[in-house]
């Protein structure tokens, strides 16, 4: 009798390892199962050894657990090719050491590599560091407007300067997220901290937090409750010789206004959870919310004690903050950048363009009669949607690409002086909604907000770049002002604020 199947419906990118995770995750009991996966083909091969494991697999998957619409059919004999255990494709294996391992140093010489250096000195260095890039993007300009066939652009002639940095109203002990791994210290005691060393190289360790200046005391005490936790429980952290073990990441929160702390804390799949949550008790009384974070398909995320989230005050605007949500990790040196930003803020309605939890838009809703929100994840509209509330702002937002929906805007508030405002992550916009930012009738304004000045004039290039073929449709951008703030004291990241305006309404 056959006793194989045929699994159809899934990615044709998603590798052979994840499926057998999905497997072991939603499944009673994966003994004696076969999996075979052919590469980049939107199907899979089960063999089971009796055709009663076979049916009672069918019986118990459910797809709606994983939210697919999966279909298994009856395979050839020969389908199966290749197949491997569950167990064994699961099997950890240790990472391969391709370099030579070179002394490490402190680790705050990793986390906070400006320390030894005078603050002053840190913002003219910021500084010089945006004008480099800034002056690229000149240089860019001046380029294409000599291969356009279009009028000189006047303002290359006097363009801006870049502003001196705004400096961070605190500079130690600023930040209010802290990430730290679990794992293990050059002696293999079980340590909680920031990574050192290269897993390239074979040298990777967890050093201690208590030297670097940008966390607070209390921040670096909590590291080491969760390391006691770690070592009372018994079970072994993720060791990144073996790529095995169960204890992984500790992020830690805090509020500089409402005073308020959350730690989540996320272990990989294991049949321990509840000695894990019995080894978690003690810190429930060190924070406000513990939040336990499973990894498995689909993630699970547990609330140990308290309400799940903490909020913030932020230019009088109160926000709350979800164990995965994205906040700026400076609070106060946020309050200084989103100044900027409403500051260049003109016209009837804001465009929040990759909105994520709202913060920007709702911190500006005083300067415009309203607000709309462009995020393409689900899960921050939500919080959005609950913060935008809390502050009594009357704001819509919307899920999907900010390329896709931008134009349908447009034609809605058609008469309305538009402001957009961006605010990407690191590696910058998509081409397509840069696109969507040039051609977008009505969007005379925009506000670019970014933590990597060189992605960010790069983009610059495509916005304000003369008009010509189609590559450049639609009158450009000019920037009007560059202003860079400084929001992680003793890094060498910055973050800049770039006011623009089409250059049809100069």
């Amino acid at each position: 009798m056959n006793k194989r199947l045929c699994w159809q419906g899934i990615d044709k990118w998603i590798s052979e390892k994840k499926l057998a995770r999905i497997l072991k995750d939603n499944l009673p009991s994966i003994d004696g199962l076969l999996l075979a996966r052919p590469p980049k083909k939107p199907y899979a091969f089960l063999e089971f050894d009796t055709e009663e494991r076979m049916n009672t697999f069918v019986e118990a998957f459910q797809p709606e657990i994983v939210n697919k619409k999966y279909k298994f059919k009856q395979a050839t004999d020969r389908a199966i090719g290749k197949g491997k255990s569950i167990e064994e494709i699961l099997l950890s294996k240790p990472p391969k050491v391709t370099i030579e391992a070179q002394p490490l140093g402190p680790i705050e010489d990793k986390v906070t590599p400006y320390w030894n250096m005078q603050y002053s000195a840190q913002l003219l260095e910021k500084k010089n560091q945006v004008s480099k890039f800034y002056g690229t993007f000149l240089k860019d300009m001046e380029i294409k407007t000599k291969k356009s066939d279009t009028v000189p652009l006047q303002w290359l002639s006097e363009p801006p300067q870049v502003l001196d940095v705004k400096s961070s109203p605190a500079t130690e002990g600023y930040r209010n997220k802290v990430e730290y791994t679990i794992g293990y210290a050059e002696n293999r005691e079980i340590k909680v901290g920031f990574t050192n060393g290269q897993m390239a190289a074979g040298n990777l360790r967890v050093d201690s937090p208590e030297n670097c200046i940008n966390i607070s005391q209390f921040s670096k005490d909590i590291a080491v409750k969760v390391e006691e936790c770690v070592k009372a429980s018994g079970i072994p952290p993720v060791d990144t010789k073996t790529n095995e073990g169960v204890w992984k990441t500790v992020l830690l929160r805090t509020t500089t206004y409402t005073n308020q702390s959350m730690l989540v804390l996320t272990v990989n799949d294991n049949h321990q959870i509840s000695k894990i949550e019995q080894a978690l008790q003690p810190l429930s009384s060190e924070v406000d919310t513990l939040v336990l974070v499973v990894q498995k398909s689909p993630r699970q995320i547990k609330v140990l004690s308290g309400s799940g989230f903490i909020t913030e005050r932020l230019l009088n605007k109160t926000f709350q903050i979800s164990p995965l949500s994205f906040f700026q990790v400076n609070t106060s040196g946020c309050e200084i950048l989103y100044t900027e930003v409403m500051n260049s803020i003109e016209g009837e309605l804001l465009l929040d363009i990759c909105c994520g939890t709202g913060s920007i838009g709702i911190c500006c809703s005083d300067k415009v009669k309203r607000i709309i929100g462009i995020e393409i994840v689900p899960e921050a509209v939500e919080d959005a949607i609950i913060n935008a509330q809390m502050n009594n702002v009357s704001a819509e937002y919307k899920v999907g690409k900010a390329e896709d929906l931008m134009k349908d805007i447009s034609r809605e508030v058609e008469g309305q002086v538009i402001t957009g405002v961006v605010d990407p992550p690191r590696n910058g916009l998509h081409k397509n909604i840069l696109t969507a930012l040039r051609t977008t009738k009505g969007l005379d304004n925009l506000v670019y907000v970014s933590c990597n000045p060189e992605t960010m004039f790069k983009d610059l290039v495509q916005l304000c770049a003369p008009e010509s073929g189609k590559k450049f449709r639609a009158p450009p951008f000019v920037p009007l002002r560059v202003q860079p703030v400084d929001m992680f004291p003793h890094t060498p990241h910055v973050e800049c604020v770039v006011a623009l305006k089409r250059i049809t309404k100069l």
